[in-house]
């Protein structure tokens, strides 16, 4: 079950660099993660789907910028940007 804060669902995301630890959070929250699908292609492009609903709701992004720093950052600003045109 998804939960609910002042009338908004708080969902959890984690990217790929701490599935781990975005799957320990999950569980200890009670907030399954939420479904997203990404993709590296051969010339370094990152491209991010976001397979659920998330318009209006509260949206939490696990992912760390430790190393590789620019692919890590690149991909939490990629799936933030997905967020915003959702």
């Amino acid at each position: 079950m998804t939960e609910r804060y002042a009338d908004k669902q708080i969902k959890l995301f984690s990217l790929t660099s701490n599935l781990p630890i975005a799957e320990k959070i999950s569980k200890a929250s009670g907030i399954p993660l939420g479904k997203i699908s990404s993709r590296q292609f051969s010339d370094g492009e990152i491209m991010i789907n976001i397979e659920e609903t998330v318009r209006g709701d509260d949206l939490y992004i696990i992912q760390s910028t430790s190393f590789p720093v620019n692919d890590n950052l690149w991909e939490l600003l990629i799936m933030i940007d997905a967020w915003k045109r959702a």
